[in-house]
């Protein structure tokens, strides 16, 4: 089904379906802007903001200033929030209020007094892998468990490695199976296990050096674990 809603009463043009929390309008402008579509709900940009909803998709958040596009099928769905929702988050040791529910990885740079050409961000979740949260790329701390990060700061060349879901900074283009096994905090008897791009698992020999792709690195497809 196509966005398309009929014609204009007056220019004949055709119009564009848009929902914001319950309610439904149609327009003639194709691309409005935050600032147009919050002013629809008669919101104040400075208190209100809203999220694009994409089943299966990460939520975006609707820029004030930017076109958001209405000229995809059937109507599009927003949700409305208000920006004075906050939220604490832990960066490093120290914990920051936050308006939610969507913080960045600039953001948390910020907030800790770094910058994205000296540092980089991962977030901390139990049981699962830290993740390395891009500048641009936005977080939602809405979720539970999803509001402790670190800033790490980068290597000469930034290459990080994944050692068993804790993320390191290596600054050499090779590495060994002792080095591994001290980044990892593990003993010297427990062995070291390569994880490559296409998750076949080789086991190190002692003493042995592994030639890195600092590109493949930071792109975490080649893993280590104990063995």
């Amino acid at each position: 089904m196509s966005n398309l809603e009929g014609q204009g009463s007056e220019a004949g043009r055709p119009q564009f379906s848009v929902k914001i929390d319950d309610q439904t309008f149609t327009l003639a402008n194709p691309a409005p802007t935050g600032r147009e579509l919050l002013a629809l709900v008669g919101r104040d940009p400075d208190d209100f903001f809203l999220v694009f909803l994409v089943p299966g998709e990460p939520d975006q958040i609707v820029e004030i200033d930017e076109s958001f596009d209405l000229s995809g099928p059937g109507t599009e769905k927003l949700v409305l929030v208000s920006r004075a929702r906050r939220f604490a988050i832990q960066i490093d040791e120290t914990t920051h209020t936050v308006l939610g529910p969507f913080v960045s990885g600039a953001k948390i740079l910020e907030l800790a007094g770094k910058n994205a050409d000296t540092h980089f961000v991962t977030q901390i979740i139990v049981g699962e892998d830290d993740i390395v949260i891009g500048p641009e790329n936005q977080v939602d701390i809405t979720k539970p468990g999803r509001e402790r990060f670190t800033t790490v700061a980068k290597p000469d060349k930034p290459c990080l490695l994944d050692i068993e879901g804790t993320i390191h900074p290596w600054t050499k283009d090779t590495i060994t199976t002792e080095e591994i096994l001290e980044l990892g905090g593990w003993s010297t008897d427990e062995g070291v296990v390569l994880i490559d791009a296409d998750n076949v698992e080789r086991t190190l020999q002692p003493g042995e050096e592994i030639k890195l792709d600092c590109g493949v690195c930071f792109s975490r497809k080649v893993r280590f674990k104990r063995g």
